[in-house]
């Protein structure tokens, strides 16, 4: 897929794509309730579109001067399995650089884990329940993990 066609936006709160986005998949595709919540209001969440529809959005923020937090990542339907959740997240990481990252944590769908992994995360921790849903810790260390 040619990435450059794609359209990549940050805003400071969510946007009417994000939060369309982000109903359509955890909300009416896997069940999820109480989706938005207080830390929308001090993340920083990414917009990818594709010929001016949105396809895929993340939101992360700052917990110490060197970790932040991904989440509510999450890719449309009809284009998943093309390459776009790395997409996605090669552009969360740059950013998360950028602004003085070098810890990056997410709670993993259990069912996403292998992808994450793929990315190197790694699961740390016990399998915990985020509303119906089984999820992992994981984490990525810029310092360890990207040294070369």
């Amino acid at each position: 897929m040619d990435f450059s066609e794609f359209q990549i936006e940050y805003f400071s709160k969510p946007s009417k794509e994000t939060i369309y986005i982000r109903e359509k998949v955890f909300v009416n595709e896997q069940g999820f309730i109480d989706e938005f919540d207080e830390l929308d209001n001090t993340s920083t969440h990414i917009l990818i579109s594709h010929n001016s529809h949105p396809i895929a959005t993340a939101r992360f923020y700052k917990i110490s001067d060197e970790n932040f937090v991904i989440g509510r990542f999450a890719v449309i339907k009809e284009y998943r399995n093309k390459g776009i959740g790395r997409f996605l997240m090669s552009k969360i990481e740059e950013k998360i650089i950028e602004n003085g990252g070098k810890v990056m944590e997410l709670s993993a769908q259990l069912q996403a884990k292998g992808f994450y992994e793929s990315l190197g995360y790694r699961a740390l921790g016990d399998i915990y329940y985020d509303q119906h849903a089984k999820h992992i810790h994981m984490e990525k260390n810029y310092k360890k993990d990207f040294i070369k």
